[in-house]
């Protein structure tokens, strides 16, 4: 990696595939539960610096999710894993084409997962924060070898009430 410090999230680079996840997502009256297979492409894109002082290590990711119920895409997803070695920061951003984007924020916990939630705000269209807004975001992920470990909560406002949308899955490096 170009001698770039990328701590914790060097890890995460590669291409992820995994078919045991699940998305548990707001219906209109229950829950909707969906099995789901998925591949996580994660590149290194080298190194940026802000402010003139601010060294920042970057990979970027692209995610696309499908049911395995009928084999089609539900989720698609583009970001950035970075790390600011000074303060061993790790932030996390996402764009999905639902028209919403955020930032988390996090450290490398003691148990070795990489946690991140948010503590800015959230970009998402006028529809989105009337009919499906977006209120917090937190996820948890765990590599080990070529295995990896996410579990991530999407806090949600929608059909009148707070729903967690939840996704869990393990994946391996191929």
């Amino acid at each position: 990696m170009d001698g770039l410090e990328f701590g914790p999230i060097a890890s995460l680079v590669g291409t992820w595939e995994g078919d045991k996840g699940v998305d548990v997502a707001p219906g209109k009256t229950v829950p909707l539960v969906a099995p789901y297979f998925e591949t996580i492409k994660v590149e290194v894109v080298g190194d940026v610096t802000n402010a003139g002082t601010q060294k920042l290590a970057i990979l970027s990711y692209h995610q696309e999710v499908f049911r395995k119920a009928d084999g089609k895409k539900f989720h698609d997803q583009i970001g950035y894993w970075i790390y600011d070695a000074a303060t061993k920061e790790i932030h996390y951003t996402l764009s999905i084409p639902r028209a919403v984007t955020l930032m988390a924020s996090g450290k490398l916990t003691a148990s070795g997962a990489i946690k991140v939630s948010t503590d800015t705000e959230i970009g998402q269209s006028p529809f989105m924060q009337k009919n499906a807004k977006t209120t917090k975001f937190e996820m948890t992920v765990t590599v080990n070898g070529d295995s990896l470990r996410y579990a991530m909560t999407t806090h949600l406002d929608i059909y009148g009430k707070a729903f967690p949308h939840t996704d869990v899955n393990v994946l391996t490096r191929k």
